[in-house]
């Protein structure tokens, strides 16, 4: 298998971590692993990279957000 750094990297976790009831997702990327609070998810671009490290966590902010896609498609 060919030397990937994100997955054989050290542990290194994120400095300045939201609470547990602020963070709305939390990462797996061993290079910065951590809870992320939506300002640094939107700052890293994880949804736009579609990043497969990112696990969603229960929280208001993804019903809000689908709420929104959804009338966004109704408004068309």
């Amino acid at each position: 298998m060919p030397y990937n750094p994100l997955y054989t990297a050290s542990y290194h976790f994120m400095s300045n971590q939201p609470s547990k009831e602020n963070a709305v997702a939390y990462c797996h990327n061993k290079r910065h692993i951590g809870r992320l609070s939506r300002k640094t998810m939107k700052n890293h671009q994880c949804l736009q990279k579609q990043c497969p490290f990112l696990e969603k966590l229960e929280h208001p902010y993804w019903e809000i957000k689908k709420r929104k896609k959804e009338l966004a498609e109704m408004n068309r």
